[in-house]
């Protein structure tokens, strides 16, 4: 799926959100692929207020969210 966006001249990003929240479940095995991805990522800064709205959008729609999964159609 990566590939894919690449090609199509999408970039990819993440902010500190991110790694904290993919940190906090990590296996050990998963450690150095994971960081490769990350280095491999453009990485965009937050300010206060994105904190605070993206905290308070997972809080109120976290478990409502459609969660990415590799078996769903496309």
């Amino acid at each position: 799926m990566a590939q894919e966006l690449l090609q199509q001249g999408h970039l990819l990003a993440c902010c500190p959100m991110h790694v904290t929240e993919v940190y906090t479940g990590l296996r050990a095995h998963e450690e150095t692929r994971t960081l490769h991805l990350f280095e491999s990522l453009q990485h965009y800064s937050i300010t206060w207020p994105v904190a605070r709205l993206a905290g308070e959008l997972k809080r109120d729609y976290g478990r409502t969210c459609i969660r990415c999964r590799r078996d769903r159609p496309r």
